[in-house]
């Protein structure tokens, strides 16, 4: 079965759902979490050095279909920085109605990368992101739902332009 197969199963899931792929195309783990997160144990961190890690956001299923929201999110905070901790070969995310992936740039990434070049981006962009959507909303130019819906691909992409890995985000 091939990576997006197993992503269009878990895409409508409503917990977060896990699958980790080794460079031989071996599936090494699976793991289910709840609505809003997966948790690793420290054997299973060391299952996914360096693997294709595929997961699902499920928060866009809470929306109606129709709304911007409904579309989901794209990497947090959080899933940028396991890909690092465990220099992912690639990091991929569905959700209802889109696909993420983050690639490491061509000189890798790992824990020092995380702390010394891409959480202070992070945060940096972060903050500039919020700042231009509230006043977007402020300014009645754009809708809370569809500032929502932009916000951490908003920032994945300012952090890849900036920082050097391969973004990516395609529709469904």
């Amino acid at each position: 079965m091939t990576t997006r197969e197993r992503e269009d199963q878990i895409r409508l899931l409503p917990i977060e759902t896990a699958f980790a792929w080794n460079i031989e195309g071996q599936e090494v783990l699976t793991k289910h979490g709840n609505a809003q997160s997966i948790s690793f144990t420290d054997d299973e961190i060391v299952l996914l050095r360096g693997t294709i890690f595929t997961h699902n956001h499920p928060s866009g299923l809470k929306f109606p279909k129709s709304g911007p929201r409904s579309f989901g999110n794209s990497f947090s905070l959080a899933d940028i920085r396991l890909a690092c901790d465990v220099a992912l070969t690639e990091l991929r995310a569905v959700t209802p109605k889109l696909r993420f992936s983050l690639k490491p740039p061509p000189a890798g990434w790992d824990s020092q990368y995380w702390q010394q070049v891409l959480e202070p981006i992070y945060l940096k962009r972060k903050f500039g992101v919020t700042q231009e959507l509230l006043a977007a909303i402020k300014t009645g130019k754009l809708l809370k739902s569809v500032a929502e819906s932009r916000h951490f691909h908003q920032i994945c992409q300012r952090v890849a332009a900036e920082a050097g890995p391969y973004y990516q985000r395609e529709e469904n």
